[in-house]
């Protein structure tokens, strides 16, 4: 054992970030705890994200975390070199960053936050919620939003078969509304995002990232019997593309519940021309503040990555307008009812992570399984009858050799 040579102290932050990735593709793919999220608060250091997007920023966690156990345990000053110095150069390089000036300011928005009880069933009171939604979005109204949001599946009916419905609340603002409501097309049913304007549909997007086990069940087509396990789970289809919505001289792309925390998905709506995100979601399931907070960590990670702003609309909270940096411009407490207005400006450049996506992931993947190949081969040259066996004052082999 002495002959092989211990695993270098990177490699395992390089697992670790090649796990985090892993976790994230697929049907299956739920990267809601995400170590990078804990920095949510720590915009120096998360600036970074916009080169290796958040999976960049679990990597330096767990460098720096196993750089310091190394220290206690083996008294290894030097192990800390390396995690110190891209600390210090995160650090260097987010300062700058923050201390830049944003563009102007060339769009309006309103969220209308109506902080809904999920307990209720809301299409047996669907016209309370729409005369509360009304309400506040002509509260909203007085800074003359040319964009107002509301929430996920906050719209009981399916537009599409009510047009007097779609004319009703398009005139409650002279600008554009987004609204979540569920949407069908022969058998199949979507969890959707509805541009409305003048009376009509402008444009709708299909979410295309469904919460496994709860709007469907993964793989259901190959193991039928699922359902039969699982019958309360939902029974929604993904959409089949990627679509931006107009707002004249704005396109931007929405993110449906738990999209926001998916950054591959982000960086392709802006990488086709999104000039800003905005993210619809109820997290009232959870009953919990704790985790509104964890899924406002999401949006605050897209902005970043793609450096563009994000406006967020949650039914219960965290609605809020965050900038491209990931600063918090305004928000609305959770579990309170209300609209908060904001101008926003277009994202002036793309990135580097939305140009080339988790490059930095892949590359971590790959050095991941490098290194474990090599250590294999490192153990295969151990002959079945090189076990040591531990004597007084000296080391036996088998073979009768001594080490």
């Amino acid at each position: 054992y002495s002959k092989v040579r211990t695993l270098p102290l990177i490699f395992a932050p390089l697992l670790w970030t090649s796990l985090e990735y892993l976790s994230s593709l697929g049907p299956l793919g739920f990267p809601w705890g995400a170590l990078a999220y804990s920095q949510t608060k720590n915009l120096a250091l998360i600036q970074m994200a916009e080169f290796t997007g958040i999976f960049g920023i679990s990597f330096l966690v767990v460098l720096l975390n196993l750089a310091f156990l190394k220290l206690v345990r083996e008294r290894k000053v030097l192990s800390l070199l390396l995690p110190v110095f891209l600390i210090l150069a995160c650090y260097l390089y987010g300062f700058r960053t923050l201390s830049k000036p944003l563009g102007p300011k060339d769009l309006k928005v309103a969220v209308v936050q109506g902080s809904f009880d999920t307990d209720l069933n809301w299409g047996e009171i669907k016209e309370e919620i729409y005369r509360d939604l009304a309400r506040l979005t002509r509260e909203a109204e007085d800074t003359s939003p040319s964009l107002t949001v509301w929430t996920e599946t906050v719209v009981s009916d399916y537009l599409v078969l009510r047009p007097n419905l779609v004319r009703r609340f398009s005139q409650l603002t002279k600008g554009s509304l987004l609204t979540g409501a569920h949407h069908f097309e022969g058998e199949k049913y979507y969890n959707s995002a509805f541009l409305i304007s003048e009376g009509k549909i402008l444009g709708r997007y299909d979410k295309l990232h469904l919460v496994p086990f709860g709007e469907l069940i993964p793989l259901e087509g190959i193991f039928p019997f699922l359902r039969r396990l699982l019958p309360e789970c939902g029974n929604f289809s993904a959409g089949d593309e990627l679509t931006l919505l107009d707002l004249k001289e704005h396109k931007f792309g929405v993110l449906i519940c738990f999209e926001d925390f998916f950054g591959s998905l982000s960086r392709r709506f802006v990488k086709r021309g999104a000039d800003f995100l905005v993210n619809v979601t109820n997290d009232d399931w959870s009953k919990s503040k704790t985790s509104h907070l964890q899924h406002l960590s999401g949006s605050i990670f897209r902005a970043i990555e793609n450096r563009v702003y994000l406006v967020r609309a949650g039914n219960t909270g965290v609605s809020a307008i965050i900038d491209p940096y990931g600063r918090i411009e305004k928000r609305l407490k959770i579990y309170t009812q209300g609209t908060l207005s904001g101008e926003i400006s277009k994202g002036t450049k793309k990135t580097f992570y939305t140009k080339y996506g988790d490059l930095f992931s892949l590359i971590c993947l790959c050095l991941t399984l490098l290194l474990l190949l090599s250590s294999l081969k490192k153990l295969d040259k151990f002959k079945p009858n090189s076990v040591f066996i531990y004597g007084k004052g000296e080391r036996k082999l088998h073979n009768g050799q001594t080490g």
